[in-house]
């Protein structure tokens, strides 16, 4: 979306933005940043299970290797001096000293002998007979294999650990070093992210607002400021009358049975209108006393005819979806909704508008199968005390420039605090 002044006004320096190319740099840089983090996730996952996959396939291979060296030379020794003490220590020491072998078995038609690297952890024993145990690491089938030992034929069985922690552990410290630095890349750009987002945070902030006293036009805009030299001795009063949209006078709602005033209305199961102004007062002097920020969000479809009522219901659903405060929207006559978000700014806003826009036009021609013009407002408190109803006005009237410019279908009412001090208190002398 593109940037749309619509216009300025230099008693409250207000400006109409829609979407702003920070936001799209912003999310440019975050998404470029979500990729390569992606990348170096996935490729550190799969170099290491290559790492691991190729070390146990090592690990198997030497084992072979020294199972052979075993059988040759417990073939060579048994058949020179038979299964005595030197034969049973030969083979102890050749466990010991190997890489992988944990135990051996040797069976045959005088007995069964076993040996174990650790006394008591690979070897179990059923009754006289010797078995291995199952454990996590230890290879489940035996290395096998038939010796003529002297005028006996005895068969060598040895189980071994196919996994080296040691390799494992150096691959895991490698791959937790990678995940560690892009987790910390990402953790900058959320932080960088944080401070374009939000104003105020941010070191450098430009003292200029985005008002001018000068006749200005912008190329997109369809109004302009109506202000010049020669008009130095206007009001205040008189310059809003010029620029902003007129306030429309306050009419007395029409009286509404008891039966209908439930908080909720049946049609969109969200806030009833005329319970919108109230609950903004309420929201209004919480977020002021905390001095906190609070945005006002006016929605609306536009079609030639007048919503089903499905068609509502399912804008009111979307909302709620996306901005879960149930009772912090409400209807806002027969085509929009008004959502009220408060403890954030403008920007923060903005962000959430355009994620709703998108969200609407993307869902609405998937259950309707037909688009759907969707226009937001927004205005914000932003440090000034400010009663509910000039904040519905402000958002009302960037509705109504969105509506006016279907290329920009999100307007936001942005206000310089101090200049709205200075209008306000122009005001009240001139009333006194």
């Amino acid at each position: 979306m593109r940037q749309n002044q619509s216009y300025t006004n230099s008693a409250e320096a207000s400006t109409y933005t829609s979407a702003t190319t920070k936001s799209s740099k912003i999310s440019l840089i975050s998404g470029i940043v979500a990729c390569i983090c992606i990348i170096v996730y996935l490729g550190s996952i799969v170099f290491a299970g290559i790492r691991v996959y190729t070390g146990v396939a090592d690990r198997r291979a030497l084992a072979s290797r020294e199972f052979s060296n075993l059988a040759k030379l417990s073939a060579a020794i048994g058949t020179l001096g038979g299964l005595n003490d030197s034969f049973k220590e030969t083979v102890t020491n050749e466990i010991l000293h190997s890489k992988t072998l944990q135990g051996v078995i040797f069976s045959g038609s005088r007995g069964e002998y076993a040996f174990e690297r650790d006394p008591g952890t690979i070897i179990t024993w059923n009754g006289d007979s010797p078995g291995f145990k199952f454990q996590f690491g230890l290879s489940k089938a035996p290395l096998s294999q038939p010796l003529k030992m002297g005028n006996q034929v005895v068969t060598l069985q040895a189980v071994y650990t196919y996994i080296d922690y040691e390799l494992l552990i150096a691959i895991l410290k490698r791959t937790l070093l990678v995940v560690l630095a892009t987790l910390c890349l990402a953790l900058f750009t959320l932080i960088f992210q944080f401070l374009l987002v939000n104003p105020a945070y941010n070191a450098g902030t430009k003292e200029e607002s985005s008002f001018t006293d000068t006749p200005h036009r912008d190329e997109t805009s369809r109004y302009e400021n109506k202000k010049d030299d020669t008009q130095e001795e206007k009001s205040v009063a008189g310059l809003e009358k010029d620029i902003l949209p007129p306030r429309a006078t306050p009419v007395p709602p029409a009286p509404v049975p008891e039966e209908t005033m439930g908080l909720y209305g049946s049609r969109s199961y969200i806030g009833r209108e005329i319970h919108a102004q109230e609950r903004l007062i309420a929201e209004l002097k919480r977020c002021t006393s905390f001095g906190q920020d609070l945005v006002l969000m006016a929605i609306e479809m536009q079609s030639s005819e007048q919503p089903e009522d499905k068609e509502f219901r399912f804008l009111a659903d979307e909302a709620v979806k996306l901005f879960l405060r149930r009772d912090l929207i409400f209807e806002k006559g027969d085509r929009g909704i008004m959502v009220i978000l408060p403890s954030i700014d403008l920007d923060q806003g903005f962000t959430k508008s355009e994620k709703f826009y998108n969200r609407i036009v993307s869902k609405y021609a998937e259950t309707f199968e037909n688009k759907v013009e969707l226009y937001i407002g927004l205005s914000s408190r932003v440090d000034r005390v400010i009663d509910a109803e000039r904040l519905i006005f402000e958002a009302s009237g960037a509705l109504k420039k969105a509506k006016e410019d279907p290329a920009s279908p999100i307007v936001a009412f942005r206000s310089d605090p101090e200049k709205y001090k200075a209008f306000i208190a122009a005001q009240n002398k001139s009333r006194s």
